[in-house]
């Protein structure tokens, strides 16, 4: 089958194939980072004033040689793209400088205020030449040239530059921030012993920010794109606990600024299969982030629950619209706004022993969410993207039973999660999915401080689309440890998928329902560790 696509035999292949390609890459450059930071801080009459200025840089240069070649046998006479490319990335420079000032008021003991604010400046320069060394006919296709030789500089510099493709920018951001933070804290004790703990928390910062973007892109586009924008990016905490119980709230909101370079209209071609347009019109993104958390342990029994509610949601988050050509399989991709996605999941950990000797532990661990991804798409390159909502349903469940014998440990333990994904979109097939594991641990305890541990799993995948995803791996893991106690010094070896029964092929499901499909190069190994703890007890500690 490999040998077929390369030399493309067979009439049923070449029907079913969009296109193919190889790319070969050669990379090298450097990139140099340096800070210098000062902070000053005085207190006069119980408030404290303080000072702090810091400065950021960095240098990095890029270069990289690339062949490409693309095969379209969908297209009369097979249509090809080969492409012979060296980019050169330099200067490529990050300034940045601020100055932070600071107000701290102790309003009483259980009230303090931050007032304070931040102004600076952060600078980008950046000049980005892309060649196209293929327009030379001795650089071609099939031609002797290895990859990473040039041509003479002034062959490539006048007769191989890619305008459309290269660019020079200087990308300026001036800004002023102020905030206000409040903490409210008090703790109430009986007998010198802690009760409780009540904490609020309360920080409201408001920066202002005026963008300045140079931008010149060969002969294509040159011009002066401005913009001004007033964030806000408060945080509100809540946090109340005693000796058996806790309960906390977050509320935070992000807001920010899209990519600048994302608001020049221009094609960017440089990958043919994935061509990119910038969107002058897009809005600043606001990402909503919450949570609710209560707890409650028992010290004397060893039990522990504990519950969290978590939401999020962005509004005008950025989605790249895109339009896909069935006949070749190229993408064009451009940013847009778009609301409506959010994320909703509980969670519940439970933990208790279940004999009057506590030498067995039961441990659960449920998580349920629902996450609504809303994007544009369209399968057809002459039809505009429409919007697309996927709904994701997801369950698991975590069970482990471990049992001490002195000072060993024997566990087992189990795992299940399902996935639905539904959405309203037109030839959109709803699927379900599911992973479960099962297996057994064990952790003994041997003479002169040696210890091995060990973990026997079953991983097991269903409702996947390729039958080579619905998989079932046997996972043998093995630890082995050494600890040197006057030294403070713990050597460990250890060995990862033993049995070789790891598939390196792991897959996901994204937002809009697409599987993803990640490879691993390296499933089996064995590492070694030299671990050295630095907390050191005091002589006098018993």
């Amino acid at each position: 089958l490999l040998d077929s696509i390369y030399t493309m035999q067979g009439d049923n292949l070449r029907r079913i194939m969009l296109n193919r390609y190889i790319r070969e890459t050669k990379y090298k450059g450097w990139k140099n980072t340096s800070s210098l930071y000062a902070f000053i801080m005085e207190e006069y009459a119980g408030v404290s004033y303080s000072v702090s200025g810091e400065i950021k840089y960095t240098a990095q240069k890029d270069e990289t040689f690339s062949q490409y070649g693309i095969r379209y046998p969908n297209i009369p006479h097979d249509a090809s793209v080969f492409q012979n490319v060296y980019t050169h990335d330099t200067p490529n420079r990050n300034l940045s400088y601020a100055l932070t000032p600071n107000i701290h008021f102790l309003m009483n003991r259980y009230t303090n205020v931050n007032v304070g604010g931040e102004i600076g400046q952060k600078i980008l320069r950046r000049e980005y030449s892309r060649y196209n060394l293929d327009e030379l006919s001795e650089w071609a296709e099939n031609t002797e040239h290895i990859l990473g030789q040039l041509p003479s500089e002034t062959e490539y510099k006048f007769r191989a530059i890619d305008r459309q493709n290269s660019y020079d920018l200087h990308e300026y951001d001036n800004y002023q921030e102020a905030y206000v933070a409040c903490q409210y804290q008090r703790v109430r004790k009986s007998e010198d012993a802690f009760n409780s703990r009540t904490t609020i928390y309360i920080n409201m910062p408001v920066s202002r920010h005026h963008y300045r973007l140079d931008y010149t892109r060969g002969n294509v586009y040159s011009g002066i794109t401005r913009r001004n924008a007033i964030l806000l990016t408060p945080t509100m905490f809540f946090q109340w606990e005693n000796r058996k119980r806790k309960i906390e709230y977050l509320y935070s909101l992000e807001q920010t600024t899209p990519n600048m370079t994302n608001l020049i209209e221009v094609e960017n071609t440089t990958d043919p299969l994935n061509i990119y347009t910038g969107n002058s019109k897009l809005r600043n993104i606001s990402k909503h982030y919450m949570y609710l958390l209560y707890q409650a342990n028992n010290p004397e029994k060893e039990t522990n629950f504990s519950t969290r509610l978590t939401y999020n949601t962005t509004v005008n988050a950025i989605a790249y619209a895109y339009t896909y050509d069935r006949t070749t399989g190229i993408r064009r991709y451009r940013p847009q706004n778009v609301d409506g996605n959010y994320l909703l999941a509980a969670d519940i950990n439970y933990s208790r022993p279940l004999d009057k000797r506590k030498r067995i532990t039961l441990n659960t661990i449920t998580h349920a969410k629902l996450d609504h991804g809303v994007d544009y798409i369209s399968e057809d390159a002459a039809i505009a993207p429409m919007r697309s909502s996927v709904n994701t349903w997801w369950g698991t469940e975590t069970i482990r039973l471990n049992y001490k014998l002195g000072k060993h440990t024997i566990g087992a333990k189990g795992y299940i999660g399902i996935g639905h994904v539904t959405s309203s979109r037109e030839g959109f097939d709803t699927f379900t999915l599911c992973d479960f594991n099962y297996g057994l641990t064990t952790t003994v305890k041997l003479p002169c401080n040696f210890e091995i541990s060990t973990d026997l799993t079953m991983y097991s995948h269903r409702g996947y689309a390729t039958g080579s995803s619905n998989t079932n791996d046997l996972v043998w893991n093995v630890r082995l440890s050494k600890t040197f106690t006057k030294a403070g010094i713990t050597l460990a070896l250890d060995g990862f998928d033993i049995l070789n029964q790891l598939s390196n092929i792991s897959q996901v499901i994204n937002s809009q329902g697409r599987t993803e499909t990640y490879r691993n190069s390296l499933p089996r190994y064995i590492m070694a560790h030299v671990i050295y703890r630095l907390n050191k007890k005091p002589k006098n500690a018993k």
